[in-house]
């Protein structure tokens, strides 16, 4: 980098430090204040920093020219925002509209009082059961995170009815599935899609690269950050510290019938839960993959071959379709949760007698629950698709790696720091521009570099303001970023410590 750069690059980090200091003096909400300024940052370092690539032998060329984002470009950028991750948008529209659906019935008031007076009792071993199933789900389904979030709204009504404060709800539920992302072992698209380059290994990525290194700096992840939440949870709940403003975003409110007892049963909506729980599970599990089982795929082609009618007539098949929304369990879509959500909701409805208008008020309701959370998770994704036009990071990273000859981890974990902040929407990306590094002078440290870019990725989304998973459970309560980061910084230091542990033992001692 010649001098004029450094000046420009020390210039923009300047002003984004002044914009940030501005916006914790802010008293208003701060959330789209802190990814617009990593926005700021990306845009301007493509007018400083050009991209590059490396060769098969690891050797870094940087472009001759740069690849500037211009205002058409940022007009662009929104518009690739919302048609890439489009899936995971009609997603969260639909578990908003499923939810409002359940808030409009009695039956899931009672469950939802029912249910909180318990935690209420039991705050503390329902925190742990919470964190740990979340933590578990995560860390082994596929499609994770965005899958379990058809949990989070129940989850988040319950604790905050049993008098939990939002910073504390938001750790227990988005919290621990960010924590499970960060310790994945066979689950999560980041983990699936960083081992899909890594290697070269394009066609059959294994799972099983890294997976001891993962395992010890999740599981040590998982311990600490279940018992940072339990102290708070002893503090605030246990001790009736909270003084949040009662607010409840799925508001309870039943639609009332004149001609029917107000007395409601929670059973119905017991099985409801229950339902969403194993759909989430048997959907998203891969267990041809990982267990060998082919009892699912062996169902699903029964299902779609049965001809009541004839031969050439397979009734399930042509109702069910052709597209991957109807594959077998272990590999379905993640669109798949449009369809329960909408085959529920109705039935839902029928069962407590919601007419076509009440029905389309209460999905039209819960959807509005999503339209803030949604326009955050396509602001941070336009965060990446900045770096996807002008890969300037792979030029960061050229020079990180060229500060020694011989591997070192710790250039490793400062790179993945870097690389996450404005890859976190996709690691895969990731792993697809260092392929031919890795495949080099790094090639006997691969189950360890793989350890510590997944790990350090979800670490980073669970602090820093460009995480979509992150910022939705932000938005969705109304909580300001910098309480957050408060809360958690000393917890993400202390991982990133057991990280740097890790990696030192693995390279100097293992080797």
């Amino acid at each position: 980098m010649n001098a004029l750069t450094i000046i420009g690059i020390v210039v923009v980090l300047a002003l984004a430090v002044f914009f940030a200091v501005l916006t914790c003096k802010s008293k208003k909400p701060d959330v789209f204040k802190w990814v617009l300024i990593i926005l700021f940052v990306a845009i301007c370092f493509t007018w400083l920093i050009p991209g590059g690539s490396f060769a098969s032998d690891g050797t870094f060329t940087s472009y001759e020219t740069l690849t500037r984002i211009g205002l058409t470009n940022i007009r662009d950028l929104f518009f690739y925002a919302v048609y890439y991750p489009l899936p995971t948008i009609l997603v969260l529209l639909a578990i908003g509209g499923f939810y409002g659906v359940l808030s409009a019935t009695g039956s899931y008031k009672k469950l939802v009082e029912k249910t909180a007076a318990f935690v209420k009792k039991y705050a503390i071993v329902s925190a742990i059961v919470i964190m740990v199933v979340l933590i578990c789900l995560t860390s082994v389904l596929s499609k994770s995170p965005y899958a379990l979030l058809i949990l989070v709204p129940f989850l988040i009504t319950v604790l905050l009815h049993a008098n939990f404060d939002k910073l504390t709800t938001i750790a227990i539920t988005f919290g621990s599935i960010l924590v499970g992302q960060l310790a994945a072992t066979y689950g999560t698209d980041n983990l699936y899609a960083f081992n899909t380059y890594m290697g070269n290994g394009y066609s059959d990525p294994d799972l099983t690269v890294g997976l001891t290194y993962r395992l010890i700096i999740g599981g040590i992840a998982a311990v600490l950050f279940i018992l940072y939440n339990v102290y708070r949870v002893y503090k605030v709940v246990k001790k009736e510290k909270n003084n949040d403003v009662k607010e409840d975003l799925y508001e309870l409110k039943p639609v009332e019938k004149k001609t029917e007892e107000k007395k409601h049963a929670a059973w119905p909506m017991i099985i409801v839960m229950v339902l969403t729980l194993l759909f989430v599970v048997l959907a998203y599990f891969d267990w041809n993959g990982i267990f060998k089982i082919e009892l699912f795929n062996d169902l699903h082609k029964v299902i779609n071959e049965y001809s009541p009618f004839g031969k050439d007539l397979p009734i399930f098949s042509f109702i069910l379709g052709n597209s991957n929304l109807s594959n077998a369990f272990g590999s379905m879509d993640i669109l798949a949760i449009v369809s329960y959500t909408l085959v529920m909701s109705i039935i839902v409805a029928l069962l407590n007698r919601l007419n076509v208008s009440e029905y389309l008020s209460a999905v039209g309701d819960g959807i509005k629950r999503f339209i803030k959370p949604i326009g955050i998770f396509v602001l941070t994704y336009t965060i990446f698709l900045v770096i996807y036009t002008s890969p300037f990071t792979t030029s960061i990273t050229g020079m990180m790696y060229g500060w020694s000859h011989n591997y070192v981890p710790f250039i490793s974990i400062l790179d993945s720091l870097v690389t996450s902040i404005f890859h976190s929407a996709d690691i895969g990306y990731t792993s697809f521009a260092l392929a031919n590094i890795y495949g080099s002078i790094a090639v006997n440290h691969l189950p360890i570099i793989e350890a510590i870019y997944v790990t350090t990725n979800g670490l980073v989304q669970l602090f820093a303001p460009v995480s979509g998973l992150l910022l939705i459970g932000l938005t969705y309560l109304n909580v300001d970023y910098k309480k957050w980061f408060k809360y958690i910084w000393l917890y993400a230091l202390v991982v990133l410590v057991v990280i740097a542990l890790v990696a030192t033992f693995a390279v100097y001692v293992i080797k």
